[in-house]
């Protein structure tokens, strides 16, 4: 099942569309007509689909909600491939996972580049052949007057891989380029524990699993 969102807003007389999916390979995709500084704008990962599947539990904030008890905390989660994997091991440890929102941290991303236009005109012909093939698509103008068309940003180099494979198969060159960009995280809250113990022993668990974490005291 795919979930699609689009947001406008206006960014220094631009108009800006950002477009998620929750789709398996889940990149980052956006169209982008103005210029933006490489660190001005987070990037929104799509895991509201995610959150809103979950069931109501006893400790279902970023903190044990219940008096006396501990809960868990792991990730931060990058990407939804990332977060994913982490609920399949939380629910495989026994834990219903709650996802909540993490902190900010600057990350390189992929971007497909697949042209430079000085003229607007011409880049916006191209972003329209990349909207016929039901590609990620936005424009940066740099200082010098440039417009540079990309299909899209990627946090797996796969996923940026085979994507790059399937416009070639479509006529569409394009080259990767890599940019850094600060983005959102997210972690998983799970459990309900009567003692310290007992939380880090199923922490130990998952970490067995894969997962880093840490043990959150009763409020």
């Amino acid at each position: 099942m795919m979930t699609t969102a689009k947001v406008h807003y206006q960014d220094g007389g631009y108009y800006v569309e950002v477009k998620a999916s929750v789709a398996a390979q889940a990149p980052i995709k956006a169209e982008v007509a103005a210029p933006a500084p490489a660190l001005s704008v987070p990037v929104a990962l799509p895991v509201d689909a995610v959150m809103s599947e979950e069931t109501e539990t006893a400790c279902r904030d970023t903190s044990a909600s219940v008096p006396g008890t501990y809960a868990i905390e792991v990730g931060e989660f990058i990407g939804k491939n990332a977060l994913v994997k982490g609920k399949k091991a939380v629910k495989k440890a026994g834990l219903m996972p709650v996802v909540g929102p993490g902190g900010q941290k600057v990350e390189v991303m992929l971007r497909i580049q697949v042209g430079e236009f000085s003229d607007e005109g011409a880049a916006r012909k191209m972003l329209n052949k990349l909207r016929k093939v039901n590609a990620g698509l936005f424009m940066l103008k740099d200082k010098g007057g440039t417009f540079r068309v990309y299909a899209g940003s990627y946090f797996e180099h796969q996923a940026a891989l085979d994507e790059q494979k399937r416009l070639s198969g479509k006529g569409i060159r394009s080259e990767l380029k890599e940019a850094t960009v600060p983005v959102s995280t997210y972690v998983i809250n799970a459990g309900c524990f009567a003692t310290e113990q007992a939380a880090k022993e199923k922490l130990a668990e998952l970490e067995r699993l894969g997962l880093k974490g840490k043990v959150l005291p009763p409020q």
